[in-house]
């Protein structure tokens, strides 16, 4: 386009079901006899979610601002997927701009500008089936530290357990189910941190 240079990357274009995959978008502006602002049009399907992640602004030597959308992209379904993607581009003069105090996102709303649709190429996902159900997939690893592996009657034992990794992965409510003889009480720290305690009423 004569207003900006576009360009996109995905991290992985035959994911599982379910995956998470990360789509890069990059606009930088061309046209410098006006003030520019990019806005990526999110598609909605119920093929696929999508959230963003990060946006980034900077400015090169001349002057022309460059931005990066980061978005993460989970199917929600097998097969064949099109993802449209779409950046509006809001152009106004530079002596508006200049007239707002701030420069925040509340007084832009009300920013009067030309606005101009550009449309890229679509998104292709074959999105593969998992062989077996699964909690995780990337690479993830358990970490783990215990206080002690015997302890007598009514004696604690302190675990804490942490899952890091890249990659995307269910809900995880609890690492354990209930253990004979044995009360579980569980703290959680964040989506995979897990502080355990282990008490009976006899040495175990």
């Amino acid at each position: 386009s004569p207003l900006a240079d576009l360009s996109f990357k995905l991290s992985k274009d035959e994911p599982f079901l379910n995956e998470q995959i990360t789509l890069t978008l990059t606009a930088k502006q061309k046209d410098l006899s006006s003030a520019i602002f990019f806005e990526f049009i999110k598609p909605t399907s119920k093929d696929y979610d999508i959230t963003l992640i990060n946006k980034l602004e900077k400015r090169d030597a001349n002057q022309a601002k460059i931005v990066t959308f980061s978005y993460k992209i989970s199917p929600k379904r097998s097969g064949d997927i099109k993802i449209p993607l779409a950046l509006k581009v809001k152009q106004a003069s530079k002596e508006s701009v200049s007239a707002f105090n701030t420069g925040s996102a509340d007084e832009l709303e009300n920013l009067k500008t030309k606005d101009t649709l550009l449309d890229l190429n679509p998104i292709h996902l074959k999105v593969k089936e998992l062989k077996r159900k699964v909690d995780f997939i990337g690479d993830f690893e358990l970490t783990y530290k215990i206080d002690k592996t015997k302890a007598a009657a009514y004696e604690p034992i302190y675990a804490s357990f942490d899952i890091k990794g890249e990659g995307s992965h269910n809900d995880i409510k609890k690492l354990f189910d209930d253990m004979k003889g044995v009360e579980i009480f569980l703290d959680k720290r964040g989506d995979l941190g897990f502080d355990y305690v282990f008490v009976s009423d006899k040495s175990f």
